[in-house]
């Protein structure tokens, strides 16, 4: 599946094993599928249906989405599918008619409004039924809410979906190269050859200036070297980028106090312990810092 179906999926049983089946399905419908398959009856609702409740997957439209990019201040991505169609929200929207065209090649947006809008239309409910979801949800740590933005989750994303600046950002499909060379340099650095990922991220600075992973990276990567000032700068622009990642608030504090600047650290980990009493990191190296 193309990168942005991330929750959609393939039925299981009742087929057969090694039986193939064409007709998408939502990711969604796993856990209501597995309970009907043990005889379980579910304590809760679901936003997807089970697979043996003679469902009609074919009839339904199927939602995909993924805010990760914006990480990067790129733009999200969504999509609705709906029988044979695809449309793709994005700052250059696709639309792919997937009977005639398996491998979406051919980029229909143009050449039928009419379905390309009907699409369209129908992916604000969706985003709403997802911040419905998500206000349901327990509070988590800052170190899982991280985990989970990685993942291409966020809240809000309704009032997102509604605010068009956002999908006027470099659409992702422009930046696969940014995008892979950023993920080739964490390897590096977690291998112990930061200079040779400094050399393949800092060309890309100059044009990524807003950012936040590419110079959260960088940074991690110059501080594997020891250039602590270097690395500073870096964090610092990716905190200003985005000032409510934890983690990169975290890391650069770890990197204050790797420099020998515990004041500096101290005030940044007194706010995060302040925000996030059970943040076992953050109280861990404010006690370095004290």
């Amino acid at each position: 599946c193309p990168a942005q179906e991330r929750r959609i999926a393939y039925p299981p049983a009742p087929w057969k094993p090694g039986t193939r089946v064409n007709t998408p399905v939502e990711t969604v419908d796993l856990v209501p599928t597995v309970l009907d398959l043990l005889g379980l009856k579910a304590r809760t609702t679901f936003d997807g249906v089970s697979l043996l409740a003679g469902a009609r997957p074919e009839d339904r439209t199927l939602y995909a989405e993924t805010w990760y990019p914006l990480s990067f201040n790129w733009s999200p991505l969504q999509s609705v599918r709906s029988r044979n169609w695809k449309y793709i929200r994005a700052p250059k929207p696709e639309l792919y008619d997937t009977l005639a065209d398996k491998e979406e090649v051919h980029n229909r947006f143009g050449e039928d409004e009419i379905m390309s809008d009907e699409l369209a239309s129908r992916l604000p409910s969706f985003a709403r039924r997802q911040d419905a979801a998500a206000s349901n949800r327990k509070t988590v740590s800052p170190e899982d809410l991280e985990k989970i933005r990685s993942l291409g989750y966020l809240s809000g994303a309704a009032a997102l979906s509604d605010d068009d600046r956002v999908f006027q950002l470099p659409d992702p499909k422009d930046r696969i190269e940014v995008f892979d060379k950023v993920g080739e340099a964490r390897l590096l650095t977690d291998k112990g050859e930061g200079d040779s990922a400094i050399r393949l991220l800092e060309p890309l600075a100059a044009g990524e200036q807003d950012n936040a992973v590419l110079f959260i990276d960088l940074g991690k990567a110059y501080s594997a070297q020891r250039r602590y000032t270097n690395a500073i700068a870096c964090m610092e622009r990716a905190c200003e980028l985005d000032p409510d990642n934890a983690e990169n608030t975290i890391i650069l504090a770890g990197t204050y106090l790797a420099n020998g600047e515990p004041v500096k650290a101290a005030p940044i980990l007194e706010a995060c312990v302040a925000q996030a009493p059970n943040y076992a990191v953050a109280q861990n190296l404010l006690g370095i810092a004290c």
